[in-house]
């Protein structure tokens, strides 16, 4: 898969930037003892009444849709383990990629990860995430360059790991009105 990145055609606003998509999804295994121990059926299931449940995340290309990456692992529950199973493929993306996904990618490290590697992304903001506009350096009404604070470290993050990331990163936010 990764020939075929290498082959990719640039595509974009003009600057030969690579536009990749990222998407989970679930896939309902056969019952059998094998599926079962490696993809353990979600709590919310009555035990003995269900399938294994297996989570992926695609890495793609905008154009031609080509499958660049794909990661597996068990599923429990909404949005869990995307951004898990996406640290597993990310370096994927390299400077001047365009990373497009949805919110459960808006994170502060998974962004600060992107600007480390000198890429782009056009993510939707995190719905814990409210975007003040008058704040910031501003662009246009509904158009500024904020700020973004390192986050706390997490459990699972080594604080060697922690310690790589810079303080703060800069983030444009721009709000688009759909009616």
């Amino acid at each position: 898969m990764q020939q075929s990145n290498r082959r990719l055609p640039n595509i974009g606003d003009g600057k030969n930037h690579k536009v990749i998509v990222t998407d989970g999804a679930t896939v309902i295994m056969a019952d059998t003892p094998e599926n079962q121990k490696e993809y353990p059926q979600p709590g919310s299931q009555t035990p003995g009444c269900g399938f294994p449940i297996m989570r992926m995340l695609e890495l793609f290309a905008l154009s031609p849709g080509a499958v660049l990456e794909v990661a597996l692992g068990k599923y429990a529950g909404k949005f869990s383990h995307e951004v898990s199973l996406f640290r597993l493929i990310d370096t994927l993306i390299q400077k001047g990629n365009v990373f497009l996904a949805d919110r459960a990618f808006a994170g502060g490290f998974e962004m600060t990860r992107m600007e480390m590697r000198g890429a782009h992304y056009v993510l939707r903001m995190h719905q814990k995430r409210k975007a003040n506009f008058r704040t910031g350096i501003r662009y246009g009404n509904d158009d500024h360059a904020i700020r973004l604070e390192r986050p706390g470290r997490p459990k699972w993050m080594s604080k060697e790991e922690y310690e790589q990331y810079p303080d703060f990163i800069i983030v444009r936010e721009v709000r688009i009105r759909v009616q």
